[in-house]
């Protein structure tokens, strides 16, 4: 078996006559690292799954439809619905707008989550 690639890594070595030995050895190491690492390295890798730093908070967008929120709804009962439809105890409501299309019907409520 080694006799087969023994030409190949001749004509490898005569075609980058330029390099070093040490040269062609980190890129060998470099390749093998790239195709051989398993994937399950960096599945459970710490930074995917931080979703942000543990003092800051991060503020995040959600559309609910109509039908979850009624009008004269308090902030209060706001953000238990959209704790419930979350499911997220730990968020805060910072600020409910209506989207309405051109008749002035009310398609979706944007709610601003912390």
């Amino acid at each position: 078996m080694l006799s087969v690639f023994v030409p190949y890594l001749r004509g490898v070595l005569v075609r980058m006559r330029d390099e070093d030995g040490q040269g062609l050895a980190e890129y060998a190491l470099i390749l093998a690292f790239i195709f051989l690492t398993p994937k399950g390295w960096f599945e459970n890798s710490e930074l995917r799954s931080v979703r942000a730093h543990q003092n800051m908070s991060v503020a995040s967008q959600m559309l609910i439809s109509p039908e979850f929120i009624r009008d004269g709804m308090s902030r209060s009962e706001i953000e238990q619905r959209v704790r419930e439809v979350s499911g997220r105890a730990d968020l805060t409501v910072s600020d409910v707008r209506e989207k309405r299309d051109a008749a002035g019907k009310i398609l979706v409520y944007e709610v601003d989550i912390r």
